[in-house]
C-alpha cells in the first residue's frame, strides 16, 4: 500500500477514535505525521491555517508569515506566535511524493492548494523540530482534545505508517 492510501486510512481511524482531534490536537498530529514521513524518506513540513491567514491586521502585528514571524520566535510557545500575528487555527502537513506537492490533515491527502480545512494556509512551513516542541506545550490549545490520548494516537501512527525493515 503506497503512502497516501496509509495517510487516508490513518486519518479516516484517528477521526474516529479521536472525534476532537481538531480542536487542540492538530499539531500534536501533524508532528506525529511529519516525524512518520520522514522515517519514510519523505521531507515533510508543518503548514498552518486561520481564517484571517495573509490578511494585514488580521492579528496584532501585520506579519502575516510563518518565516517573518519567526524571527521575533523565542519560547516557540502559541501565545508568542500569536503576538506575532499567527493564529492556529488549524495545522496540517505538507509533503512531495511522486513529484506532486500535496497537504494532509485528518480529512486525508490532498492536492495542495491555498487552504486547510476551508481556511487560508499562512506562507511559509513549520520545522519538524518546532513543531514538535509547540505540540509538546499544552497552554492555549483548545482543551476538547484530551491530551491523556497522545501515547495511544503515537502508536497508531507507528502501526499505519512503520517502515518496512524486513529483508526482502
Amino acid at each position: 500500500m503506497d503512502i497516501v492510501a496509509k495517510l487516508n486510512q490513518l486519518g479516516i481511524e484517528v477521526k474516529r477514535r479521536y472525534p476532537n482531534i481538531n480542536n487542540g490536537g492538530c499539531c500534536v498530529y501533524a508532528a506525529m505525521i511529519t516525524a512518520a514521513l520522514k522515517k519514510h524518506n519523505i521531507e515533510a513540513k508543518g503548514i498552518v491555517a486561520s481564517h484571517g491567514a495573509g490578511r494585514p491586521g488580521w492579528m496584532k502585528k501585520d506579519i502575516a508569515t510563518i518565516n517573518k514571524a519567526r524571527k521575533n520566535i523565542q519560547k516557540n510557545t502559541i501565545y508568542e506566535w500569536q503576538t506575532n500575528g499567527i493564529s492556529f487555527a488549524h495545522v496540517g502537513v505538507e509533503f512531495k511524493v511522486g513529484g506532486v506537492k500535496r497537504h494532509y490533515d485528518t480529512e486525508g491527502v490532498h492536492k495542495a492548494g491555498k487552504q486547510l480545512d476551508g481556511m487560508q494556509i499562512y506562507a511559509g512551513r513549520m520545522e519538524y523540530v518546532e513543531l514538535r516542541a509547540l505540540a509538546g506545550k499544552k497552554d492555549g490549545w483548545n482543551t476538547q482534545f484530551n491530551r491523556r490520548h497522545i501515547p495511544e494516537l503515537r502508536r497508531l501512527v507507528k502501526s499505519h505508517l512503520a517502515v518496512d525493515m524486513a529483508p526482502v
